[in-house]
């Protein structure tokens, strides 16, 4: 660190600082100081607690995009049991059903039965 040395300065013609210099203006430098370094400390600190809800925040999104992934798969494994079935199903409708009520009911199908006399 290096000193800080102080001069005595005469005054100009006319010319008046804006701070006066000199040992009156360190207490104010002193407080400016301190006050600057209180500040830092209080955003340092509220960095901390920002960076760590940003950090939880990134981990549960994490989290939700891996759930999200099990659910997409278990919504495939859903639909495609679903399709299997409405195949299955569709392949049972495609199988005559017997005519009830005849001697050949186990024989003939649907679309032959108009053509059946009793």
């Amino acid at each position: 660190m290096t000193a800080v040395e102080i001069r005595q300065q005469s005054q100009a013609d006319g010319f008046t600082p804006l701070r006066p210099y000199g040992p009156e203006s360190w207490a104010e430098l002193e407080a400016r100081l301190i006050a600057a370094n209180h500040r830092a400390a209080e955003l340092e600190e509220q960095l901390e607690q920002v960076t760590g809800e940003r950090d939880a925040a990134e981990h549960r999104a994490a989290e939700l995009e891996d759930r999200n992934q099990e659910l997409a798969r278990d919504l495939d494994d859903a639909l495609d049991i679903a399709s299997e079935h409405a195949l299955d199903a569709g392949r049972e409708r495609m199988v005559p059903q017997p005519i009830y009520g005849h001697a050949f009911a186990g024989l003939v199908g649907n679309r032959d039965r108009e053509g059946m006399e009793r």
